[in-house]
């Protein structure tokens, strides 16, 4: 769970460095998913950039940003840009009041998330979508949206089959949870993980009938 150190804006001077003043087109060609004529060192440099930037989105390091936003110095790139980083941390702000909460309530978190998790992962309660004031939600969509992503993160660690400190880093880089609640939702899904397989294998075969 450590951080990175190195800036986001040294990731585009080496860009620059490398391909020269086509480094613009280079970063808006890897945010638009149109990569394919990138070489290799490029596409790491922008990888780099991108979760390094990530970081100081997350840390709002002003500074940082400001760096970043000066030295693109071009609108639509820079809308580009935060629109991919605004998807890549979708969970990070749907996961926000479920942080806030556990500030409120550290010692009640950890089983508000097991029984969750009993409730939407395992079994699924149609009802609790009207209980989001209790999981300390302003509404019903922002809950089903955190709900969803809760979903989305273990379909994905148990169809990855990721070990549990895997899974575990996986939790914390999506969501920013403090390590206790990253710790009890892995220990969620390892002590479950069979049988959550096996209803995302049921899931998948039920998708593949209805095309």
């Amino acid at each position: 769970m450590g951080k990175n150190v190195e800036k986001s804006i040294k990731y585009l001077n080496k860009l620059q460095e490398m391909v020269g003043e086509t480094w613009k087109q280079e970063l808006d060609s890897y945010l638009k998913e149109e990569e394919d004529e990138l070489s290799d060192e490029s596409r790491d440099c922008i990888v780099g950039f991108l979760m390094t930037y990530k970081e100081e989105v997350v840390e709002n390091k002003t500074t940082n940003l400001q760096e970043v936003e000066k030295k693109i110095n071009n609108d639509l790139l820079f809308k580009n840009l935060k629109d991919y980083l605004d998807n890549l941390l979708e969970p990070y702000y749907v996961f926000a009041p479920l942080r806030t909460f556990y500030v409120k309530a550290p010692k009640e978190t950890p089983a508000l998330i097991e029984e969750l998790f009993g409730q939407t992962i395992l079994r699924y309660n149609f009802d609790i979508l009207q209980e989001y004031e209790k999981y300390g939600f302003e509404n019903m969509k922002a809950f089903g949206d955190f709900l969803n992503t809760l979903d989305g993160i273990c379909a994905y660690v148990v169809k990855r089959n990721m070990y549990r400190g895997a899974i575990e880093d996986f939790i914390y880089n999506q969501t920013r949870l403090p390590g206790t609640l990253c710790g009890k939702i892995t220990d969620l899904i390892d002590a479950n993980f069979e049988s959550m397989k096996l209803s995302y294998i049921i899931e998948r075969l039920n998708q593949m009938e209805d095309e």
